[in-house]
């Protein structure tokens, strides 16, 4: 049995999908949800979302692409889309729970290839990325 540095049971034994979802905007902030602003010690970038990465078991990849596309699947995907907010399927990898969480731990916006082009654009063009 695997386990996660929290030490909580993993199942890495079923296999499955990883999806990563892009943000065309951050969602989120201290705007998004005034009964809990974020603690004074929590960063500003803490209460705000880029990403989302989940998982889809074998034989039920369309079922959930289905309803991200529905904007019913978890609830950052329904606050994304009751925002106004679009987003697009970033990555799907296959792989387990333990892939997941790994992605999870180490930041989508570096794997992403849509943030990654627009970091290279802001550096072409002398900006700072955003």
């Amino acid at each position: 049995m695997t386990y996660t540095r929290r030490s909580a049971p993993v199942n890495s034994g079923v296999m499955g999908w990883v999806i990563t979802v892009h943000f065309d905007q951050p969602i989120g902030g201290p705007k998004a949800c005034p009964d809990h602003p974020p603690k004074p010690t929590q960063k500003p970038w803490h209460t705000i979302a880029g990403h989302w990465t989940g998982f889809a078991p074998k034989g039920r990849l369309i079922a959930v692409l289905a309803e991200l596309e529905a904007g019913t699947h978890c609830r950052i995907i329904r606050a994304a889309k009751n925002a106004g907010i679009s987003y697009r399927v970033e990555s799907i990898t296959d792989g387990d729970r333990n892939l997941e969480r790994h992605l999870k731990r180490h930041g989508a916006g570096r794997r992403c290839s849509f943030c990654q082009q627009t970091r290279r654009q802001a550096r072409r063009e002398g900006g700072t990325p955003a």
